[in-house]
């Protein structure tokens, strides 16, 4: 008989000051964590929601993989960097102005979290949990991520975010949640008690 029993989440005193259009992705640049895929659709979104901003925290270096191994923009391995490089950079061969990458960020994280509208986290591949996920709906943001895996853990379909099966899914929720406000802070309080309901250090110590 197998009993998981889940990390716990620690509750962080933040109030998200203002809701900008900004979607937040924090993982690792990587194929497995599936940058790629939420980078697929953005331009889908902005003929939506144009002003809408992309922050990227994280880095393909995030696990210590070799520096040396990187592409020519310097965020993730060549292979990969080359696969994400249509979606990130403009005809000039600039990144996009209304993606911002933030590289591997520390407690600072949570400030950017104070005007995010959408989290994401590894919309693709396999996750034990996600406690980046967690992190965000701690911080009173609606999370999107897929429906698999430890990731469905980690959200309250329709309640504190949205789990997607398929892509377009994925898109459209994203768009709600930068479209609707209401939609937004109902989503975002839900998530920060839900969370830490679910995940708060008495009840995970109960089940140990």
């Amino acid at each position: 008989k197998i009993k998981v029993i889940h990390n716990p989440a620690i509750e962080k005193d933040i109030e998200r000051t203002e809701i900008r259009k900004n979607v937040t992705y924090i993982g690792q640049f990587s194929k497995q964590r599936g940058l790629h895929v939420l980078l697929s659709i953005w331009n889908d979104i902005l003929r939506e929601v144009p002003d809408a901003k992309l922050h990227l925290i994280g880095s393909g270096n995030l696990y210590g993989n070799n520096h040396n191994t990187f592409g020519k923009i310097g965020i993730t391995e060549k292979k990969y960097e080359r696969q994400i490089s249509k979606f990130l950079l403009d005809s000039d061969g600039n990144i996009k102005e209304s993606i911002k990458i933030m590289g591997i960020m520390g407690i600072e994280k949570y400030d950017l979290y104070k005007n995010t509208s959408v989290g994401i986290f590894n919309p693709y591949g396999y996750e034990t949990l996600g406690i980046s996920g967690i992190e965000m709906a701690s911080s009173g943001v609606p999370v999107v991520t897929i429906d698999k895996f430890g990731q469905s853990e980690t959200v309250s379909h329709q309640k504190s975010g949205f789990l997607f099966r398929k892509k377009k899914h994925f898109k459209n929720y994203i768009i709600k949640l930068l479209n609707d406000e209401e939609l937004n802070y109902q989503m975002g309080n839900y998530a920060k008690k839900w969370v830490l309901e679910k995940f708060q250090i008495d009840n995970i110590l109960l089940q140990w």
